[in-house]
């Protein structure tokens, strides 16, 4: 081993020292060295690098930082961080955290196994959708909920399905689905809400429940904001019926399998007649199948009951259908009315034909100009309180009468030897009824 023997003295250089000399003071062993063959450097005040036995060192002033050169290995300071260096296809691995200081890496391969590092073109265009857009293959799966924030003002969220050709049947737009066990009870749900300054208020739900009896159900209801109360709007029930209600239970329509039950007051708006048209001119239509009721004589097509539930009947109440006129200059008017009038005692039950006169109101009980002219049937009698008018025929027309019967009633204005009476019919014949002489 050679020794090297720097000049020695005490306190700094006295003067310049040769290039790459190296002088030392030997009271306060500090060594000098001079790179410019003029100005002497404490080695102490900068850092500097020299090599011995053990390694490579950097001077930093007050501490040996060592670069270990150990086999494949470059350890920096004492057992700091490590840089290895494995000759071949091994590579070389870095322990700790690497500090790029905002630099690049560059030149790198994309990932192949799932710990590699990927590169931008890698996530641009292999490793995801491209936030230009893009085709999903297959299903996505979301563990939990997720708030989806769409910042355009026009559309929340638009569904284009783009696959779904009329010769395949076409493909749903969206699909919800339920993952659980096979059995009842199951219910897929949409639920609609909004954020009113960070407080979520409900709307309302779409509902379908699949049940294992066969009843499955589908429903649309309204929420109260805090989703505690569902008031349904429209709920079907498989092989039962469908309910529609109008807003807190007021006004429901439920569609049975044999019937419907209106709950409050159904108006129909019928279109045009078809008068030169194909729209039907019936604004209600019962059509009742007899094909298998060959036997029955009387079909109910229409139902009008009033219901009294626990208490008792009144007398006297009506049951009416009405005939109304209208248009915009005028208020409604009343042309006529078919009622039946209850009473406790059923001879006294009665069905009424009335024309009512828009100026007066009620039941007329004359036949006085202006009043209600009906004609009422019970089951002791016939009543009008209007003239009753009867049909009037020549002799020859009477005769021709096709399918007359017995006790037929008529007015001939020939059929009393060329004077005018009255005829019944007997069976065979019109009988004359005689007229009297001219009330007095």
């Amino acid at each position: 081993m050679s020794i090297i023997k720097p000049k020695r003295g005490t306190g700094s250089p006295a003067g310049s020292i040769a290039t790459n000399e190296i002088a030392m003071d030997t009271a306060a062993k500090i060594l000098y060295v001079s790179t410019d063959g003029t100005d002497a450097v404490n080695l102490a005040d900068d850092t500097q690098t020299f090599l011995d036995t053990s390694g490579l060192f950097t001077y930093s002033g007050s501490n040996a930082l060592g670069l270990n050169l150990g086999t494949n290995v470059i350890d920096v300071g004492s057992g700091g961080t490590r840089l290895d260096i494995t000759p071949g296809a091994g590579g070389m691995r870095i322990e700790g955290a690497p500090d790029m200081r905002t630099n690049k890496i560059t030149n790198m391969g994309d990932p192949t196994s799932a710990q590699d590092a990927a590169t931008k073109n890698y996530v641009d265009t292999a490793g995801g959708l491209p936030t230009t857009g893009g085709t999903m293959s297959g299903d996505l799966n979301i563990a939990e909920a997720v708030g989806v924030n769409f910042l355009d003002t026009d559309f929340n969220v638009e569904l284009l399905n783009v696959s779904g050709a009329a010769a395949t049947g076409g493909q749903p737009t969206l699909s919800l689905r339920a993952l659980a066990a096979a059995g009842d009870q199951h219910r897929t749900s949409l639920l609609f809400q909004q954020d009113d300054a960070g407080s979520v208020i409900s709307q309302g739900v779409i509902n379908f429940r699949h049940r294992g009896n066969g009843s499955d159900q589908f429903e649309i209801a309204h929420l109260s904001d805090d989703g505690a109360t569902k008031e349904e709007i429209l709920k079907y029930v498989k092989n039962s019926s469908t309910t529609v209600t109008n807003g807190h239970n007021n006004g429901t329509l439920q569609l049975s399998q044999d019937k419907a039950e209106i709950s409050y007051r159904l108006d129909v708006n019928s279109g045009r007649t078809n008068s030169g048209s194909t729209l039907s001119p019936h604004a209600i239509r019962a059509n009742t199948d007899m094909s298998a009721d060959l036997g029955v004589t009387i079909a109910n097509s229409a139902t009008f009951n009033l219901d009294y539930g626990s208490q008792s009947r009144t007398n006297d109440i009506q049951n009416a259908i009405k005939f109304q006129i209208t248009n915009d200059a005028l208020s409604t008017g009343t042309v006529g009315q078919i009622s039946a009038t209850y009473n406790s005692s059923t001879e006294n039950n009665s069905l009424r034909i009335q024309a009512q006169n828009d100026s007066t109101a009620g039941n007329a009980t004359g036949g006085a100009t202006g009043d209600n002219g009906r004609a009422e049937v019970s089951a002791v009698s016939f009543t009008t309180n209007v003239p009753y008018s009867i049909p009037e025929y020549t002799l020859a027309e009477a005769n021709a009468l096709p399918n007359k019967e017995t006790s037929m009633l008529i007015y001939v204005s020939n059929g009393n030897a060329g004077a005018k009476t009255l005829a019944v019919y007997d069976g065979s014949n019109w009988k004359v009824v005689a007229l009297g002489a001219t009330i007095s």
